[in-house]
């Protein structure tokens, strides 16, 4: 199920429709999946969808490398 979350998000971030697939990606990322995060933080950074935000993306890498 989070894989077809993270297809879908995904697809939606392929297709420029950053907001909702912000909202898709939002979830698999928190539940570990590091190309989700991935994502999210390029959303952050860029400012895809969501307010940009420097300090949010820069966390993420930190929360990937605790995940090994």
């Amino acid at each position: 199920l989070d894989a077809t979350k993270l297809l879908h998000g995904k697809a939606l971030f392929t297709d420029k429709k950053h907001t909702e697939a912000y909202k898709w990606l939002k979830g698999v990322a928190e539940k570990g999946s590091a190309e989700g995060q991935y994502l999210i933080g390029k959303c952050h950074q860029a400012g895809l969808g969501v307010k940009k935000d420097l300090i949010q993306q820069s966390a993420l890498p930190e929360l990937l490398l605790a995940e090994g």
